[in-house]
Formats: C-alpha cells, sequence, structure tokens
C-alpha cells in the first residue's frame, strides 16, 4: 500500500544541516511518509549524510544527480511523476518542521488541493518574520501573478498528487530574475478548479540561506540544533503569534502609505476571521483595531471585533463596539447576533431571544440567530423550541461540535 505522503527534501550544497532537517521530519506526529532526498550536484559528504540516515530509517532514500538547471527543478518533477502517495510535501534541507506539520497538512488536504501553512522566517539575532496572506484572496494571487512576491516557501506547502499531475508542466527551471518557488505557485494559481486553503498555524520554521552566506555548516547546524529544541515548547508558540501579529501591523502600516484596496483590507479581514474561527481572540482584536485605524466603521471588522471581545468576556466593550454598528449599519442582522451572544454572556436569556428574534425577522437562512435563541431557551427550560431551534441551525449551517452536543442535551432534557 501506498504511502500518504511523499516529502521530498532538494539539496544543493548544505550537507550536514540534512540531519536536523531530517530529524524534525522523524519527529512527525503522522509518520505515513516516504522522504526522498533529491540531490542536484551535492557533494559526497551529502551521499554519507544520507547513507546515515537510510540505516537509522527506511522510510529515507536518497537520488544522487549531476548538476541541473537553476534548483534542480526538473529533479522534483521526475521525483513526483516517479511517486505512488496521495499527497507532496517538501523540506528544506536548512529547515525546520514542527511535529505535527505532516498532521496539519492531511487534515486539510482531504477537502483542498493545495495548501501553505503560515511561513515564518528566523532572521539572524532569533528574530522572526512571519509572512501574511491568504491564497483564497483575488488580491493575493493577483498579486503574485503580476509582481515578483511571494509569502511562502515550500517548506509550508502540501498538496495532491493527483492536482500537481494535472498542472501544464510541474517543477521547472525558473527564467532568469524570477523566484524559483514564485515560477511554481503561478502555475497554480493560474488554474480556475484548483481548491486552495491557507493555515493561520506556524508548523515550520524557515532558516533563510541568503541571510547566513557569513555562517560556516558548523554554525547553521548548531542554530537548527537550538531551535530543534525548542519548535515543540509553549514559549515558542508564544513567540510565533507575537511575531504574527508585529508582521500584520508592519504590513498594513506598508500598504496604508501605498493606497491599498477594498480587496486588501478583505483580506486582512479574512486573516482576522480565521483567527476568531481558531480562538485567537487576542490576536484577532490586535488586527482588527489595526485595520479599524484606516477604516473605523467598517461592517466586518466592528461585527468581528464584537463577536472576539464576547468570547474574551470583555462585553462592556463589546456592546460598545456592537453599538457602533448598529449606528452605521441598522439593516445588518449581524449586530442583533451579537445583541443576542452578549445577552447570553450577562446571563440575560429573555434579552437574547428578542435580539435573536429580531435577527430572524430581518433575514432567513441564516444559522446564529437561531443558535442564540437555542441557547437561551434552554436556559429557560423551554427545551423543546430549543431543540427545534439547534436542528434549523444545523440544518442552515456547517454544525460545530459544541452544537451537536447542545442538541443531544437538549434532546435528553426533553425525554
Amino acid at each position: 500500500m501506498a504511502e500518504l505522503f511523499t516529502v521530498l527534501i532538494p539539496t544543493y550544497d548544505h550537507q550536514d544541516t540534512l540531519y536536523y532537517s531530517v530529524e524534525s521530519l522523524l519527529r512527525q506526529t503522522l509518520g505515513d511518509f516516504r522522504a526522498i532526498i533529491v540531490g542536484d550536484g551535492a557533494p559526497e559528504r551529502t551521499a554519507q549524510i544520507a547513507k546515515e540516515l537510510i540505516r537509522r530509517d527506511q522510510r529515507i532514500s536518497y537520488v544522487p544527480n549531476p548538476k541541473g538547471e537553476g534548483n534542480g527543478e526538473l529533479y522534483r518533477h521526475q521525483a513526483l511523476r516517479e511517486a505512488k502517495s496521495k499527497y507532496v510535501a517538501y523540506l528544506g534541507d536548512d529547515d525546520l518542521w514542527l511535529p505535527n506539520h505532516l498532521e496539519i497538512l492531511a487534515g486539510k488536504l482531504s477537502n483542498f488541493d493545495f495548501v501553505q501553512t503560515t511561513h515564518a522566517s528566523c532572521i539572524q539575532g532569533r528574530r522572526f518574520y512571519v509572512h501574511a496572506g491568504d491564497l483564497n484572496v483575488d488580491y493575493i494571487r493577483k498579486r503574485m501573478a503580476n509582481f515578483r512576491w511571494n509569502f511562502f516557501g515550500p517548506t509550508s506547502v502540501g498538496h495532491s498528487l493527483e492536482a500537481y499531475l494535472k498542472l501544464p508542466a510541474g517543477w521547472r527551471p525558473k527564467p532568469v530574475g524570477m523566484l524559483s518557488d514564485l515560477h511554481m505557485w503561478r502555475q497554480w494559481i493560474a488554474q480556475d478548479w484548483v481548491r486552495f486553503n491557507s493555515i493561520l498555524t506556524i508548523t515550520s520554521l524557515h532558516l533563510a540561506s541568503p541571510s547566513r552566506t557569513a555562517m560556516s555548516i558548523a554554525e547553521r547546524c548548531e542554530e537548527m540544533k537550538f531551535w530543534l529544541g525548542k519548535i515543540d515548547q509553549p514559549e515558542f508558540a508564544n513567540t510565533m503569534e507575537k511575531a504574527q501579529l508585529d508582521s500584520y501591523r508592519g504590513e498594513l502600516i506598508e500598504n496604508l502609505a501605498n493606497q491599498p484596496t477594498q480587496d486588501y483590507y478583505n483580506s486582512q479581514l479574512r486573516i482576522a476571521s480565521k483567527l476568531y474561527a481558531r480562538s485567537q481572540f487576542s490576536l484577532a482584536i490586535d488586527l482588527l483595531n489595526l485595520v479599524r485605524e484606516i477604516q473605523p466603521f467598517h461592517p466586518m471588522a466592528l461585527n468581528l471585533l464584537a463577536r472576539c471581545l464576547t468570547a474574551m468576556g470583555q462585553l462592556d466593550e463589546a456592546e460598545g463596539v456592537n453599538k457602533l454598528g448598529f449606528q452605521h449599519f441598522p439593516t445588518e442582522p449581524a449586530f442583533w447576533d451579537n445583541a443576542a451572544a452578549i445577552a447570553l454572556a450577562r446571563m440575560n436569556p429573555q434579552d437574547a431571544i428578542a435580539a435573536a428574534d429580531k435577527s430572524i425577522s430581518m433575514t432567513q437562512g441564516r444559522a446564529d440567530p437561531y443558535l442564540w435563541r437555542s441557547i437561551a431557551c434552554g436556559k429557560l427550560e423551554r427545551y423543546k423550541q430549543a431543540l427545534a431551534d439547534i436542528e434549523i441551525a444545523i440544518n442552515i449551517g456547517s454544525p460545530k461540535k459544541t452544537w451537536l452536543e447542545h442538541r443531544a442535551k437538549m434532546t435528553a432534557l426533553l425525554g
């Protein structure tokens, strides 16, 4: 039976850094893979290291090649033409994966063709830059298609093998002046059938070679060894979250100077929405406040901000933001949904029902007001109505685990 992932590890002259990049691969929580170290004119030392790694783990193989054109992209293409796996991932020979990288990719690739986790670069001096972007946003794809601009490298990418083999060319040498990765990604974004997913989770650490030309291989190995011991620690996650916010703030300020389009603001709001869905409320609030410095009364920003503040228990602040929403967008039912959520948080189920009723009267086909009304009815022991409402919410929306648990509870209470 074929493995779930083929992992390509292209290598040219980094040699001993392979010990550490491959170690991060072997620490993966998902172990269903075959790793291929793809040589591109690599020295004999690389072959010796590959033999050691293969003796350690039979899932690893090494394909030596003479120096090819460009970055040896055609060797990658040949390896994928011969692969039998369902999915493909890439690991830079001087990069590191966090232990959950393949597991997170696999969880998304069942529904998408191309998945990209958040790209984090370590700059010398142990500083970080986290690259923001979302491939589902037209503005981002157009920027990549028309400018020499990219926000992620192969180490953060996973895709289906079937989708790759449908591309016009696959990996190929880049034109002069073009970025190799961007040249590849442009093939993907040019296809209207590709299903993209950008994940706001950091699952890898990029240790870029261009900023480390003064470092010896031994020094680079020491650096990788240091980070390999840090990347699965809670304090590393906290550091990355701060780096994410700093990067988003810097990008917002930079784009403000360049008169950004509405599409750009929408891309930032999409990021904030994903952060909210992942319960990263503090980071989402910071990003939304940055957007509001430029567009103080954007309806989606006000709506998301009120929801985040409610989730964090900052109810007075949430109510104040929601009132701004009512003032500027009186016909927007989402602010009545927020009012229902705030009323529930204040233990006022009657007020929550009134707000939910108002939202339902304004528009049909939305799950949230039925969910809030169901919860409120449950608190008032109106279990029949609560069950009816949660059934409607589940039929309309994509039910979360908590919705199903609430339905089960109401069913049990109704007897």
